[in-house]
């Protein structure tokens, strides 16, 4: 069943180790022997406790679910290995979000860069003058009724007014795609492409701290969830 981090998550690695001993006894009187010819044996009988050459105490920088814990106290691990992880799902979401989000930045960028394509002046043109035939068609409609009481609030006006701004946003797009971008539209576009950068290697490290990775070999000797 998984787990709710509640408090600090700790992995303790031992990366080899060596005795520390300490004499548990006083000095042992001395035994004498009649000297003979043959092979001496003798041992020393000590207590001591294991320190680590290298110990490190390991948590994760964020709470969450506990997807899964892949050691086991008294486990080896090595360099590198992953310990424990989180529930990442939002977090690689996040991620594919900035991925996404940044590759939209850079083409808009090249786009810009790049300048206007032939196909794109001739579609803008052609919306152009459909736009001003429009607008013609509209104005006559108008001036058949201008002289009526309620012209200014006739249907004909209405239409009237939507196909001028029509043309003025099509007579835009048209010198738009014919000048290009500006460098300061340039520029605002490159400012997106860095801040989109940084989104995305914020949204990496934050998917990297969901995950607790052993930073040298050693012997896992506690671990609190």
């Amino acid at each position: 069943m998984k787990k709710l981090v509640v408090g600090v998550l700790i992995l303790a690695l031992l990366g080899g180790g060596y005795w520390a001993y300490r004499a548990v006894r006083g000095s042992r009187p001395a035994n004498t022997a009649v000297v003979r010819r043959g092979t001496i044996t003798a041992s020393v009988e000590a207590m001591g406790v294991v320190r680590a050459a290298r110990e490190a105490h390991l948590s994760l920088k964020m709470g969450g679910t506990v997807q899964r814990i892949f050691v086991q106290v008294g486990g080896e691990v090595e360099e590198g290995e992953v310990l424990l992880t989180l529930d990442t799902r939002e977090l690689e979401r996040r991620v594919r979000e900035a991925e996404l989000s940044l590759e939209v930045q850079r083409l808009q960028l090249a786009k810009a860069r790049a300048g206007p394509s032939d196909a794109e002046i001739e579609i803008a043109k052609a919306n152009l003058r459909r736009a001003t035939v429009a607008r013609e068609a509209a104005q006559a409609d108008y001036d058949e009724i201008a002289d009526e009481e309620d012209a200014a609030t006739s249907p004909e006006a209405v239409a009237l007014e939507r196909a001028k701004a029509d043309y003025e946003r099509a007579r835009a797009e048209f010198e738009r795609a014919v000048e290009g971008a500006t460098p300061e539209e340039i520029e605002l576009l490159e400012k997106q492409v860095a801040l989109a950068e940084v989104a995305l290697e914020e949204a990496k490290a934050r998917l990297a701290e969901a995950q607790i990775i052993a930073p040298f070999a050693g012997t896992v000797t506690a671990i609190e969830v």
